[in-house]
């Protein structure tokens, strides 16, 4: 027992650190304008540079505060590029709706920087997603031809998985392919896209795209293994 004390003071400590580190840069005056519209993993960064910065020489109020003026400018430059190549991260107040996948067995769940970094979220979004390709799929009438239907059907679920930063599968037709080889590739296709598991696969992907691109663009890419320690601090498994 008496070797399990110094590891819950060492704890409580790390987390006392981790605390402060989330309020001091709102309480400077460059954070307490901009922080909060940050892109959410842009203000992970900043407290996570801060925690860095408490652990080296003279970790005193000024200079924290120094280093936080600093951060939060380097983040302020930065960001903008994250949130182009990422909508959904944009938290300024002139920035587009975030999309939203709705279903009628699940809450609705909208695609956001929590929602990329949980592991539950993420498969709610997979279902849900294919809760709606089913419903457009059903929605289609086979006025002309069942092939006509099919790219009817694989442009709706297109358009849906593009909303939310997906690029669906591609269709490979070529000139003076037979109608019936044409049919099993957009079949191949619809199949993936109701596949939960496909759907899931592409989402993690678009996580670590999103959390290195974004290490990128703050200039926090220093070496190989950064990806994997990027997605450690990011990722929370056990998040709803």
């Amino acid at each position: 027992m008496q070797g399990t004390i110094p590891n819950v003071a060492q704890q409580l400590k790390a987390q006392a650190s981790r605390d402060e580190a989330i309020r001091f840069p709102v309480e400077t005056s460059i954070g307490h304008h901009f922080f909060k519209r940050l892109p959410r993993v842009v203000q992970e960064d900043i407290e996570h540079q801060l925690i860095k910065r408490k652990q080296r020489k003279n970790p005193n109020r000024e200079n924290l505060e120094r280093f936080t003026v600093d951060v939060i400018r380097h983040a302020l430059k930065w960001a903008p590029t994250i949130e182009d190549k990422f909508p959904f991260s944009d938290t300024r107040k002139d920035a587009k709706p975030k999309p939203v996948v709705s279903s009628q067995a699940r809450p609705y769940i909208q695609l956001d920087h929590f929602t990329l970094t949980s592991d539950q979220a993420l498969e709610r979004l997979a279902l849900n997603l294919t809760e709606v390709f089913t419903h457009d799929i059903h929605r289609i009438e086979l006025d002309e031809s069942y092939l006509s239907a099919l790219d009817t059907a694989y442009q709706a679920i297109g358009t849906q998985m593009k909303a939310v930063c997906l690029e669906p599968p591609k269709v490979e037709i070529a000139d003076q392919m037979p109608q019936e080889d044409c049919e099993r590739e957009y079949e191949s296709a619809i199949r993936r896209c109701l596949d939960v598991r496909y759907l899931l696969r592409k989402l993690m992907y678009l996580r670590n795209q999103y959390i290195e691109f974004s290490q990128i663009a703050l200039d926090r890419w220093v070496e190989e293994g950064a990806v994997s320690l990027c997605l450690q601090s990011f990722v929370h498994p056990l998040a709803s």
